[in-house]
């Protein structure tokens, strides 16, 4: 009778004890990545900014990141994670997209996305009104803004210079998408980087958080 209870009373104190192993392990779901080594994780529904050679939060620590995946360390067990994909093999698909912007050690927010079928580079700018580029730019990404754009002047440190206003078909930041922007294109060789302006960040909404931007659809 006694080593059936203590067979029982053993057999429950496993039980419990698994059960807890199982609760302890943390819930993870990768939801960005940067190509410098960092990535934005969401640990038991708390969001942190891991990077590589840092120490671990909630027992997650990052070991590499590309724009393409993360290799995380969880309980001393490495795995790799592409984007949203979560740690529990399930996965939930986002209403709508939320894309993240890592805050560079001049505090400025850069990030890549397409014009008109084009890849480029752009510098977030809440302080402009329009989305911006010198006429190498619109040359390059085959603007024709003499012809199809509309004169206009802007004032500058050197002076005043023409700008075109035109049309951008389409613009897309990481997945975000907005057809029909106008652009500023501005001759000369600045801003040194096409801007982001508000007429695109207006469209969407914008929070910081840990030196991260955030902009998700509306």
């Amino acid at each position: 009778m006694f080593g059936v209870l203590r067979w029982v009373f053993g057999s429950l104190v496993l039980f419990f004890w698994l059960s807890l192993s199982v609760e302890a392990s943390p819930h993870v779901q990768v939801i960005g990545l940067f190509n410098n080594g960092a990535a934005v994780v969401n640990i038991n529904g708390q969001r942190h900014l891991l990077k590589v050679g840092k120490p671990a939060k909630q027992g997650v620590r990052l070991i590499s990141a590309d724009v393409a995946s993360a290799t995380l360390e969880i309980e001393g067990v490495q795995k790799t994670f592409p984007l949203t994909r979560d740690y529990s093999e399930g996965f939930s698909a986002p209403v709508k997209k939320r894309v993240p912007i890592l805050m560079n050690n001049q505090g400025s927010y850069y990030t890549h996305g397409v014009i008109n079928g084009m890849p480029v580079r752009m510098l977030v700018d809440t302080g402009a009104s329009l989305i911006a580029m010198n006429s190498e730019h619109a040359k390059k990404l085959n603007i024709n803004y003499i012809r199809d754009g509309k004169l206009a002047a802007a004032s500058t440190a050197g002076g005043a210079v023409r700008t075109f206003n035109v049309i951008l078909r389409k613009v897309e930041v990481q997945g975000i998408v907005h057809y029909n922007l106008e652009a500023a294109v501005i001759e000369g060789n600045s801003p040194h980087e096409i801007l982001l302006g508000t007429n695109f960040l207006n469209k969407v909404k914008m929070t910081k958080q840990d030196g991260i931007m955030y902009l998700e659809e509306k």
